[in-house]
């Protein structure tokens, strides 16, 4: 078998392309910026708002596996996010099927379903923020278009490629330069919870994440299907923060701020931060992955694809916190 991984350097897209190089599988590694650090068969520079860059980019590839994608970070722009995350699938999946790859493996995130308890494929989304919203625009516009009542080819005789949607949920691991921002807040005693920590987070190893993806681009069936991939169980936030500390060796700040104060001050802060051109030190969208529940039911992905997420939270963060150790980021 031969994949296309893009966000080759991404923290998901580095770590699928190694896992699939251990299996036996050629990968070809697409990146945008710079080169990723895992092993590849190919390694190709590509950019997914352009159809120029992508338009030979899946040729012979069997599987194509999409990770690219922009993150939300503080200074990014609409308009940015809408061009890679919105935009850019449909751009690369119509590519793919020109190619005549026979699986399309495409990573949103549980972000698109907005924040509940016991959430579902099934539930209805309801996206709140910029990138949560860009990400559900570029899922519906995959499954408007490739979804399973879309006929069957692009009227030249090529087939759709079987289309699946993986949403992961709280990711993270060795090599995750996101998250580590939290680490380092937790590290230095920083962090404050929000409303006592009650609200829950589900957190996912990374490796659990990639072994979803592999599994659901061996689907035998062609229905289009969404999959939640996440964590063992999810935790209230404030225990989430101590696993996190006592891997650490340090004591969590035992103060937490009500989010009815704490949404004024986010707001607040980020007006500053845009007068002064700095990130400020706690947005409205952080705040909101700290006060609002994100608890999911995996229940189809374990049954059509055999996933179970096996790393305890513990032993994750033990490992994360090693390699962040070990790399000197800590």
């Amino acid at each position: 078998m031969r994949a296309l991984v893009t966000g080759a350097s991404g923290f998901i897209g580095a770590r699928l392309c190694e896992t699939l190089r251990a299996q036996g599988v050629r990968v070809r590694a697409a990146f945008f910026a710079h080169a990723p650090r895992c092993e590849a068969d190919d390694l190709v520079r590509a950019d997914v708002r352009d159809a120029a860059s992508v338009s030979r980019l899946c040729d012979g590839c069997d599987v194509v596996f999409h990770c690219a994608g922009l993150l939300g970070r503080w200074g990014v722009t609409r308009e940015a996010l809408d061009a890679v995350n919105a935009a850019g699938p449909l751009l690369l999946a119509e590519q793919a099927q020109r190619a005549g790859a026979r699986h399309f493996v495409h990573v949103s995130s549980t972000g698109v379903m907005g924040p509940g308890r016991d959430l579902d494929e099934r539930s209805p989304c309801r996206a709140r923020g910029d990138y949560a919203e860009s990400k559900l625009a570029g899922e519906r516009a995959l499954l408007d278009r490739f979804g399973d009542g879309d006929g069957d080819g692009d009227g030249n005789g090529r087939r759709k490629p079987t289309l699946t949607v993986v949403r992961p949920s709280f990711t993270y691991g060795p090599g995750d330069a996101h998250k580590l921002a939290l680490f380092r807040a937790i590290a230095a005693r920083r962090f404050v919870l929000i409303d006592g920590g009650r609200s829950l987070l589900h957190p996912v190893y990374i490796d659990d994440v990639v072994q979803a993806l592999i599994s659901a681009s061996h689907r035998q069936s062609s229905e289009t299907r969404v999959y939640i991939a996440a964590g063992p169980r999810a935790l209230p936030t404030r225990e989430v923060a101590r696993t996190i500390a006592d891997a650490l060796g340090v004591s969590l700040w035992p103060l937490s701020a009500p989010a009815a104060l704490a949404g004024p001050l986010a707001a607040a802060a980020e007006v500053i931060g845009r007068a002064v051109g700095k990130a400020p030190p706690l947005t409205r969208g952080r705040l909101r992955q700290w006060s609002e529940d994100g608890a999911f039911d995996t229940t189809r992905a374990r049954e059509e694809l055999g996933f179970v997420a096996r790393t305890p939270f513990a032993d994750g963060v033990a490992r994360t916190v090693a390699s962040y150790r070990e790399q000197a980021w800590l």
